[in-house]
């Protein structure tokens, strides 16, 4: 069952990988660049949740109305 389930996820992300790349290919400008852009945070999720836990910092001290 587990198995099963990783085993979607991980084909789930191939068949957005592929439409990414398939965007950023064929697509106009803006597609192109936030399809580039969400391949970026699949390639290096570190890096994403390096910039979620900056902007946490940044509410915690200014504060988020």
């Amino acid at each position: 069952m587990v198995i099963q389930f990783e085993e979607n996820r991980i084909r789930q992300q191939q068949n957005e990988v592929s439409a990414l790349l398939a965007l950023c290919e064929y697509g106009n400008h803006v597609q192109k660049f936030e399809a580039l852009k969400h391949l970026e945070a699949i390639a290096y999720p570190d890096k994403v949740a390096d910039q979620i836990n900056e902007q946490s910092d940044f509410d915690v001290v200014f504060g988020d109305d």
